[in-house]
């Protein structure tokens, strides 16, 4: 069984697979260090792709419902109010854009900004405490 190939490598293969002289496969499946059967799958593979037009390694299914900017709306909300709740981000979208995402999309959502609640409480660590205890003692009254 030939060594499992990293993404570069099958990149850098479909490289040089892609150049228009005929390069030798026994060549490249040294190169490599693959089988030629390895390196004849990924010629065939990329032959179909071009063939169809069509790529089925690129990510399908619907688009979401976050867009860019409200993307950057939330990151913006999130840097003003750094102790929200998902469901509080949610209600943020609705009232601005009028949509309702489920919890999971903005988990995910989250997730692809990169943003924790480890790294939310650091922030709000970096606060002001003065601040911080005037703003409790004018919500007492």
């Amino acid at each position: 069984m030939p060594p499992h190939l990293n993404p570069r490598e099958v990149e850098a293969m479909e490289a040089i697979l892609a150049q228009p002289m005929h390069p030798d496969m026994h060549h490249i499946a040294r190169q490599f260090n693959t089988t030629y059967e390895t390196v004849r799958y990924r010629r065939h593979q990329m032959r179909i792709r071009r063939a169809i037009g069509y790529d089925p390694r690129s990510k399908g299914g619907r688009p979401s419902i976050i867009t860019p900017e409200m993307e950057q709306r939330v990151l913006d909300h999130i840097a003003l109010y750094n102790d929200l709740y998902q469901e509080e981000i949610i209600d943020f979208l609705y009232d601005e854009y009028g949509i309702k995402p489920s919890q999971s999309t903005i988990s995910k959502l989250l997730k692809r900004l990169k943003i924790t609640r480890k790294q939310l409480k650091g922030i709000a660590a970096k606060q002001n405490q003065e601040l911080i205890d005037q703003w409790h003692d004018n919500a007492r009254f």
